[in-house]
This record gives C-alpha cells, sequence and structure tokens, in this order.
C-alpha cells in the first residue's frame, strides 16, 4: 500500500508542477496568456459565424484595444450599485476574449479613459436588457453574450452613454439641437428636455437626449441608412463630430 501510494505522489507532483508552468507560461511581450477553454458559437461583428469549439492554451497575440480594455474586467462589484437584487459573476477566459474582439472592431473614439471597468452580472432586473452603465462603469448581463447578440453593437451602446456624460454644456446642447431635442420650463419653472415628435431610430430614445443619443450612435456605426432615413441631421452631425475614422472594423 505504502507503495501505492508513493507511486501516486510521485505521478502526482509531476502533473501538477506542468499544470502549473501551463498556466504561468510567459508570452512574448506583444501577447497575453489564454488558458484552455470551450468556446460558445457566436456571430463576429462582420456577420461571420463561428462555431463552438474547445480551444486550447496558447499565447495569443495582444489586440489593437488590448492595453484598454484588458484592465477593465471587474470581478467586484461596481460603485454604489443601486441594483442590490442583480447578482454579480466572475469573468470567464471565453468571454474576456469575446470582448477583446468585439471591442477591437469599434472605433478608436469610444474607449475613453473615463471608463474604469467593465463588470458581469447574470440576469438583469430589466430582463432581458443585455447592458447598463453609470459614470465610468458598464456591466454587461447574460443575454449580452447569447450567441444572437452583436456584443459590439451592444458596447458600441454603453460606450456612447460615456460620451454623452463626458460633453460639455456646448456639445451637449449642440448634439441635442442636431436632434430636434430642445429646452422648456416644467410646472415649477425649472428647466427640461423636450424630445421631437418622431424619427427615433428606437422608442425608448423619446426617454431622454442621453438615451436617444446613444441610440443613434449605435445605429450610426451598425445601421447607418436606417438612421440617415430617420434623422438626417443627426446622422451628418455625428459624422462631422467624430470623423471619416468613426467606423466600424471588419
Amino acid at each position: 500500500m505504502r507503495n501505492v501510494v508513493l507511486f501516486l505522489i510521485s505521478f502526482v507532483i509531476p502533473t501538477l508542477g506542468m499544470a502549473a508552468i501551463q498556466e504561468t507560461k510567459k508570452c512574448p511581450s506583444d501577447a497575453h496568456w489564454v488558458r484552455a477553454y470551450f468556446r460558445n458559437a457566436y456571430i463576429r461583428v462582420d456577420g461571420t459565424k463561428v462555431s463552438a469549439s474547445n480551444v486550447a492554451a496558447h499565447c495569443a497575440k495582444n489586440r489593437k484595444s488590448h492595453d484598454f480594455g484588458f484592465p477593465l474586467f471587474k470581478n467586484t462589484l461596481p460603485t454604489r450599485w443601486p441594483w442590490v437584487g442583480e447578482k454579480i459573476k466572475s469573468w470567464t477566459v471565453e468571454e474576456i476574449e469575446r470582448v477583446l474582439e468585439a471591442l477591437d472592431s469599434l472605433p478608436k473614439a469610444l474607449r475613453l479613459k473615463s471608463i474604469k471597468g467593465i463588470y458581469r452580472f447574470g440576469r438583469s432586473k430589466d430582463y432581458p436588457n443585455p447592458a447598463t452603465s453609470r459614470a465610468g462603469e458598464i456591466v454587461l448581463y447574460d443575454t449580452a453574450l447569447d450567441e444572437s447578440r452583436n456584443l459590439a453593437r451592444i458596447l458600441s451602446h454603453e460606450f456612447a452613454h460615456e460620451i454623452y456624460r463626458n460633453f460639455s454644456t456646448k456639445e451637449k446642447y449642440d448634439s441635442d439641437l442636431a436632434a430636434n431635442w430642445f429646452e422648456s420650463s416644467d410646472d415649477k419653472g425649472r428647466t427640461i428636455r423636450v424630445a421631437r415628435g418622431d424619427g427615433f431610430v428606437e422608442l425608448d430614445g423619446r426617454q431622454s437626449s442621453d438615451e436617444d443619443f446613444s441610440n443613434n450612435v449605435e445605429y450610426f456605426l451598425f445601421e447607418p441608412e436606417k438612421l440617415k432615413t430617420a434623422t438626417p441631421n443627426v446622422y451628418t452631425w455625428i459624422g462631422k463630430y467624430f470623423g471619416d475614422t468613426f467606423v466600424i472594423s471588419p
């Protein structure tokens, strides 16, 4: 029996040692180590279908958005998160690689330094809402990673919220003016924003000029013809504000 135990120890220790070496394997400076994982099927930003597969451990070449995106993955609660019923989850290797790939397709203008974290939650209180954000913090829910979802599109919408939050007073005014939001007063004399009568690419854009702006940026990038038809002034304003490089990369 003692001999059997010694044999098992001699077998297990080298095996664990090799596993530890594999987990901490050093990659070139322009790459990062990716553990083996099972990849679910999904659709890339260009519409290419990626089949489910087992992905072997490997050194993955860093994407152009790596330095921006990689430090943002958080497994903690966002600051003062108000919806206590929502449950936080830990990022998986697969999910991190998916988000990095999606970030790579987005224009550089969306990579704001004010974004401090991207968090992973289970089910939204507003299910099937795929994502939400507050100042500097973006949360992705389970539904954001569904096979049928365009993850890059979801991220573009949340980043657009951050852009609007960081607008100067003049930039907000110019953006709202282009979208036919105008200022009025409520019954207490407070200044309020009043929406245009029509031309919304999504109905929830009527809720606020912030939501409308985020919808418009999303459509400018992913369905530009619909935005151009619905609100041509907005299409023109976004194009002038961000410039010719504000496009999706395949």
